[in-house]
């Protein structure tokens, strides 16, 4: 059964612009993982520059392996030195489905 992550991250006030050019790799890279990424939003009101991403994974296990697989892929020293120079924090919370959503 599918979970859900959302992951909320702070990104410093310039670094917009780096942080998209590094996720559009991420989000290939864990495709590759079998992540599927169903929502990326912008806040509007609260903190400024703050990202929410919504991904859906095929079970909880595969939150471990999707970040050692992002972890030895080729691509990722390059991305992951721009997140580590844009983002200021970063929250993950595994979510299940509640009772009366459907995907369909």
């Amino acid at each position: 059964m599918s979970v859900y992550l959302q992951a909320t991250i702070e990104v410093r006030m310039t670094g917009m612009e780096p942080f998209c050019a590094a996720m559009k790799t991420i989000v290939e890279i864990m495709k590759e993982a079998g992540w599927t990424l169903r929502g990326a939003y912008l806040n509007q009101t609260g903190r400024l520059n703050t990202v929410v991403d919504i991904w859906e994974l095929p079970d909880a296990n595969a939150l471990e392996s999707g970040y050692r697989k992002l972890l030895e892929h080729p691509d990722f020293p390059e991305a992951g030195k721009l997140l580590e120079d844009t983002v200021v924090s970063e929250t993950l919370v595994l979510l299940n489905a509640a009772p009366y959503f459907s995907a369909a």
